[in-house]
């Protein structure tokens, strides 16, 4: 383990003992997910005033590295798969229990939910590529930025969208031929039309 792991670890135990003292028994779980510096706490109950003790502590757990911690109740985990499916396959995907027991553990996202978010995603992208190519207006410069800015959403994309057949990212750019997306314009959108044409079609 690294020097930066230590860091991160101490610091999510830093939140988590935070929480504990905030909540006491309602506390049930805080874990890291995706980067490290994102997490999230269940707890069984929130309050305003438990919110306003958060908001008094936020600066100090962005020193440590952290964003503001994500706060669901216990009784969300059953009930708000659907209306968040992109960010609940991602915590369960790369979870990492700080404090608690892994409530994630079982839990799923229906496919059907998981690929309609991913549509809506997709969907999205290809008309941002497709209005700040007019927008760049033949500035060879602002399309670069363009396709540089796109690169990391087409990443999370294509993490989203390969959980759907539960390979990974890598695997799923060889299977649709995305390798030339980060290479110019016409790469960039032709990969992202090839992506919503794949999860367009997606079924079990």
């Amino acid at each position: 383990m690294g020097v930066d792991d230590n860091s991160v670890m101490s610091s999510t135990d830093t939140l988590a003992a935070d929480l504990k003292e905030i909540f006491g028994d309602r506390l049930k779980m805080v874990a890291a997910f995706s980067s490290n510096s994102h997490t999230c706490a269940v707890v069984q109950n929130l309050t305003l005033g438990d919110l306003d003790s958060c908001a008094a502590l936020d600066q100090k757990w962005r020193k440590l590295g952290l964003d503001s911690p994500l706060f669901l109740l216990e009784s969300e985990l059953a009930r708000a798969r659907d209306a968040f499916p992109l960010e609940f396959s991602e915590i369960i995907a790369t979870r990492h229990v700080v404090f608690g027991n892994d409530l994630f553990d079982g839990v799923t996202v229906p496919k059907p939910d998981l690929r309609r978010a991913c549509e809506v995603q997709a969907r999205g992208h290809v008309l941002h590529l497709r209005e700040g190519y007019i927008e760049a207006a033949g500035d060879r410069k602002a399309v670069d930025n363009l396709v540089s800015a796109a690169v990391h959403p087409f990443r999370a994309l294509v993490t989203n969208a390969a959980r759907l057949d539960g390979i990974s990212p890598k695997g799923l750019v060889t299977q649709l031929n995305l390798d030339n997306f980060e290479k110019g314009f016409p790469e960039a959108l032709k990969a992202a039309e090839q992506l919503v044409d794949y999860v367009d079609r997606w079924s079990h």
